[in-house]
């Protein structure tokens, strides 16, 4: 009578052997990214305690559309969106007393933890925010990052 039970418990063990493989390659197929950064005020960059990160992704990011991922920056302006797979998303980096600013973050290294960087918010009013949006276009904001991202230059942010 042992036999059967045997026969059924190897059985089952062997089943739920074969079900591993493609939970594993599935988690290679996707990996996935906690992105850090720092959230500093333009001129003095001080850590801007509170900034609110909001993340979309960047095929679907426009006005109205509600965000997938927010975060708050702590203490030292630091922040992080964990879960992030590869690919490019929108940030929208906001503080009372200051512009909103968009970001274009790319998640493209294979480092499970990435530095983003210093997020830069410019007071509101300020007469540096426009000469802003034109100059560092296109340019990493931290150049110890190891997540790429760029401040988006439009006024319509």
């Amino acid at each position: 009578m042992r036999q059967p039970f045997a026969a059924l418990g190897a059985a089952l063990i062997a089943g739920a052997v074969l079900l591993l493989p493609p939970m594993a390659a599935s988690a290679v197929q996707h990996p996935t990214a906690t992105v850090s950064a720092a959230v500093v005020d333009a001129h003095s960059n001080v850590p801007l305690e509170g900034a609110h990160v909001r993340i979309y992704n960047a095929d679907t990011y426009r006005v109205g559309i509600q965000p997938f991922q927010e975060a708050l920056a702590n203490q030292q302006g630091e922040f992080q969106l964990k879960g992030l797979r590869h690919g490019e998303y929108r940030l929208q980096v906001s503080h009372k007393g200051y512009q909103t600013m968009a970001y274009t973050l790319a998640v493209r290294s294979s480092e499970s933890d990435q530095w983003a960087g210093h997020l830069v918010l410019y007071p509101t009013g300020d007469p540096a925010l426009p000469r802003a949006l034109k100059g560092p276009c296109g340019r990493p904001m931290d150049p110890k990052q190891t997540a790429d991202v760029y401040m988006i230059c439009s006024q319509n942010q």
